[in-house]
């Protein structure tokens, strides 16, 4: 069994405050949650979720992948196999400790993190979470988000200038490899099976995100037939209290403006106190 040592190792230089890691202020959480950063977003930058989930009772796991662990040579070879594979050995490591205590398996995940969390559950005989939490989930974007991966190419290594904070960013550029990844996860969406959708799914998303597209997540749902599991939150970070703010960084009351995110946190506690939970098993 992997442990979170494990998680945190790289051939790599990496910053341990960005590292992979478990956060609780309780001694006997009542559910366990996986969650996962934006591509090029720091992973402590998920930490206001976190502290938000662990008030209500849970034990966080918070998965840092590969490239943005403080390393930009580690972010040049990244794959979409890796990612899978790094997001499985968290979710077996969080899976073993929801079963030892006896508890539901909940996953929230921003942008690429939706997408691999959803890429990984592609690959699996059923949705083992109980409730799934996609916040401006990369799995649908604009035609426009697509264009990074058509120049390859030129070579996985080179970096295009990531127009996010320098508070927010984990590297100056994000890779062709990291792009080229996030296409191929796409794909592994589009094919989830039905049985895998049916449960409990929250999407939180600003409808003037500059990456994802509401109205393809929209078309997604009523095709698939998933109104009765799926719901979405519409947000806006129209009044963000920071200086420079984009539609698409929506994870923090900095970010989002003091009354949105209110509105925001609101919704998640309703969601997550929507029915009794069940062990996960």
């Amino acid at each position: 069994m992997i442990d979170l040592q494990e998680l945190k190792t790289s051939s790599f230089t990496t910053d341990p405050l960005e590292s992979s890691e478990w956060q609780q202020n309780r001694d006997k959480p009542s559910f366990i949650a996986i969650v996962t950063h934006g591509l090029n977003l720091r992973p402590s930058k998920m930490n206001a979720y976190i502290k938000f989930l662990n008030d209500h009772g849970g034990k966080t796991l918070r998965v840092a992948l590969e490239g943005h662990r403080g390393s930009l040579e580690e972010q040049k070879q990244v794959t979409w196999t890796k990612w899978l594979d790094q997001y499985h050995d968290h979710y077996c490591l969080a899976s073993k400790e929801a079963e030892r205590l006896k508890v539901p398996l909940i996953n929230l995940s921003f942008s690429l993190g939706a997408l691999v969390s959803l890429g990984h559950m592609a690959h699996q005989e059923r949705n083992p979470y109980q409730k799934v939490i996609l916040i401006a989930p990369a799995a649908w974007v604009h035609w426009f988000g697509e264009i990074p991966q058509w120049f390859t190419f030129l070579g996985p290594e080179i970096g295009i200038p990531s127009k996010n904070l320098q508070a927010y960013r984990s590297q100056k550029t994000t890779s062709l490899a990291a792009y080229e990844a996030m296409g191929q996860g796409r794909k592994d969406v589009q094919e989830i099976p039905n049985k895998i959708l049916e449960k409990k799914t929250f999407i939180i998303i600003d409808p003037e995100d500059e990456l994802v597209s509401v109205k393809k997540i929209q078309t997604f749902i009523e095709e698939r037939k998933l109104n009765k599991y799926w719901s979405i939150l519409k947000v806006s970070n129209i009044n963000s209290d920071l200086k420079k703010s984009f539609h698409h960084l929506i994870v923090d009351e900095l970010s989002l403006g003091k009354n949105q995110w209110k509105k925001l946190l609101e919704s998640l506690s309703a969601f997550l106190k929507e029915e009794k939970t069940t062990p996960h098993n």
